[in-house]
């Protein structure tokens, strides 16, 4: 698997910018995912219905990332 980058991530969030999660952007969000900083519960927006298909998505691509990182 390639390397995932913030704007991957970026791609599915909701572009609200609405701070919701704590920061001032959801570009500033997605790095934070990227890094295992932050958790996509923590975005209100992506918790509506009509966001299930991202949040899937989401869910996905940051598990991929999980398997990538060595935790030992």
């Amino acid at each position: 698997m390639n390397k995932i980058y913030a704007t991957d991530v970026y791609e599915y969030l909701p572009h609200s910018n609405c701070k919701r999660c704590g920061e001032d952007s959801c570009m500033a969000f997605a790095v934070l995912l990227c890094e295992g900083k932050a958790k996509l519960n923590q975005c209100g927006p992506l918790r509506l219905k009509e966001q299930a298909n991202n949040r899937a998505a989401l869910s996905a691509l940051l598990h991929d990332l999980d398997e990538l990182c060595d935790h030992s």
